[in-house]
């Protein structure tokens, strides 16, 4: 992710958290959309970008081509108490 983009996500959230707090901006961060330069952006259940806003690329027969999307790891079990 952009340095940019990311600071832009935790200004928002600090704006939308109304305050600098980091559990509460960190909540705000995953249980909302934001608007950026790359577009819309959202964060899964792990926190990690629920799509990607890039693609990548391999070559297939001397062309490139769009690799298909890799299957998102499973989220981590609960932790027993």
């Amino acid at each position: 992710m952009l340095a940019y983009v990311a600071t832009d996500l935790a200004l928002q959230a600090m704006q939308k958290a109304g305050t600098t707090d980091s559990l509460k901006v960190a909540s705000v961060l995953h249980s909302g959309e934001f608007q950026t330069i790359m577009g819309s952006l959202k964060f899964d259940d792990k926190g990690d970008p629920a799509t990607a806003p890039w693609v990548v690329w391999k070559v297939e027969g001397g062309k490139f081509v769009v690799a298909p999307k890799p299957v998102p790891a499973p989220a981590a079990p609960a932790a027993k108490k």
